[in-house]
């Protein structure tokens, strides 16, 4: 068959001007595996651009061949309202200028709609259940009635996307290594197969699905969430949607575009798209990582930041990773402002050199395994943020907002569906489930029976094997970061 180009035509928003979207097919429509991938939904961010740019030509190959056996669904820079966003000698691609939107946020949760429609004929049959859940996905999309731009090409890219086995959404950072964000309910083994053919030095996941609107997070956790709403049906994590992190904004090179596209080949064989022999599978380059675990660095006041490490460099907890430096402080080593590592991992995410840094801004990201610890780090910049509140004699009102605030944050932590609390819940229980609960109750093993009356008083059953443990010591971190907020 040929290789299909279509076009999703958006709203004219102002006289004379109108945008459009190219999409490609290629293979069969409604064939499996279904393979959708895009690039630049930051519209400014086109490694993925230049990747897609030498896999086009594979496809196209393949196709002329016979070998692709699946459908392959590719959208080269599916953004052209951030592509056009050039203020002066300056392109602003990630959020939109009209609505202020990130453009890779409030994509379209369908759990609602789907649930409405054939929530009530979900049952036992697996296979019967992804059908429902894909045609009832795109019955929502194609009865939506959008108005502007944004809107459409919302709906519009979700209609080739959400009925899909596989979604690849390619992005990039200001300066990183490549890396890998994905759900736990995908982890085990298409995941890491991926990551490992792409040479992913970090992969990390939600815990259990991600809850941010985006793309990625969307086409994704619809299955997690319709799980939710209908434990007693059998629903699959049927789409394997995750975002992939290609490097820096300015790896953009015909060496580096080749090299990934033929990686992100070889992974289509292996997933049964196309036809032919993937080889061996490299090896993961590290374990997935929670991103409970991450520690973000973020900037405590303004000034420019320079950095002590590169992105992808191993730091250990207190490690210096870059300093702020204010150029109106005439002392010297005082004007330097260090932020330090709290937790062991991989730094895959920073800023660039001598930029501009304010209060709250991200200056790094680390990839790290420790959950609970990000709840006592929550705890400690509220502390830090009333104290500067009351400190600058901030009002009454002022200071309550800010208190406010820091209880929100700490209530996400504890969130049954994807808190800290909750997912060391599940890691705890994952990892001592084989333990017979004598080992783990009776003094003579771990002697948590000794804690039963200070787990009752935290709210958390008296334990008995790993899944009642894991509660009262979640709930017990949990209490030490609350009682830190002094209001």
């Amino acid at each position: 068959m040929a290789v299909t180009k279509r076009f999703i035509s958006l709203p004219r928003m102002t006289p004379g001007t109108q945008r459009t979207i190219a999409w490609f097919r290629f293979g069969r429509a409604n064939a499996r595996p279904k393979i959708y991938m895009q690039s630049s939904v930051h519209a400014d961010e086109l490694p993925g651009a230049m990747l897609l740019h030498y896999l086009m030509p594979m496809l196209a190959a393949a196709e002329r061949d016979g070998r692709i056996r699946g459908e392959v669904i590719v959208v080269p820079t599916m953004n052209p309202i951030g592509q056009a966003q050039l203020v002066g000698n300056a392109h602003f691609g990630r959020y939109d200028l009209q609505s202020r939107d990130n453009f890779n946020r409030n994509w379209l949760d369908l759990s609602g709609d789907v649930a409405e429609r054939v929530g009530r004929k979900l049952g036992a049959d697996a296979e019967r259940n992804v059908a429902l859940i894909r045609g009832a996905a795109l019955a929502a999309l194609k009865a939506m009635e959008p108005v502007n731009e944004m809107q459409t090409m919302r709906v519009e890219l979700m209609k080739l996307s959400i009925d899909a086995d596989v979604v690849l959404d390619l992005h990039c950072d200001q300066e990183a290594i490549l890396h890998v964000f994905t759900s736990e309910r995908d982890l085990g083994g298409p995941v890491e197969a991926l990551s490992a053919d792409l040479g992913a030095p970090s992969t990390m996941y939600n815990h259990p699905f991600p809850a941010a609107l985006t793309f990625s997070g969307v086409n994704g956790a619809l299955w997690a969430r319709l799980a939710n709403l209908f434990p007693e049906a059998a629903i699959p994590s049927a789409c394997m949607s995750v975002t992939v992190e290609l490097r820096s904004q300015h790896d953009v090179s015909h060496a580096l575009g080749e090299r990934d596209a033929r990686n992100l080949f070889r992974y289509l064989i292996r997933r049964g798209a196309i036809a032919g022999r993937a080889g061996p599978l490299p090896r993961l380059a590290s374990a997935p990582t929670p991103i409970g675990g991450m520690d973000v660095g973020y900037c405590p006041g303004t000034g420019f930041i320079v950095y002590h490490v590169p992105a992808g460099a191993k730091v250990r907890t207190g490690q210096p990773i870059c300093d702020i430096i204010d150029p109106r402080n005439p002392g010297g080593r005082a004007a330097i402002t260090p932020m330090r590592a709290r937790t062991d991992g991989i730094l895959f995410s920073r800023k660039r050199n001598g930029g501009i840094a304010w209060p709250g801004m991200v200056a790094y990201r680390i990839a790290g395994r420790k959950l609970l610890a990000q709840q006592l780090a929550v705890a400690s910049r509220c502390v830090d943020t009333l104290l500067a509140c009351r400190l600058a004699a901030g009002t009454a009102d002022a200071c309550a907002a800010v208190a406010e605030r820091c209880g929100r944050k700490l209530a996400g932590l504890a969130d049954p569906g994807g808190g800290a609390r909750a997912r060391f819940t599940a890691t705890v229980v994952k990892s001592c489930a084989a333990v017979p609960p004598d080992a783990l109750v009776l003094p003579s093993g771990l002697g948590f029976v000794s804690a039963a009356a200070a787990c009752v008083g935290l709210g958390a059953p008296p334990p008995t094997n790993s899944e009642t443990i894991a509660p009262c010591v979640g709930a017990a971190y949990g209490c030490a970061a609350g009682s830190l907020i002094r209001r």
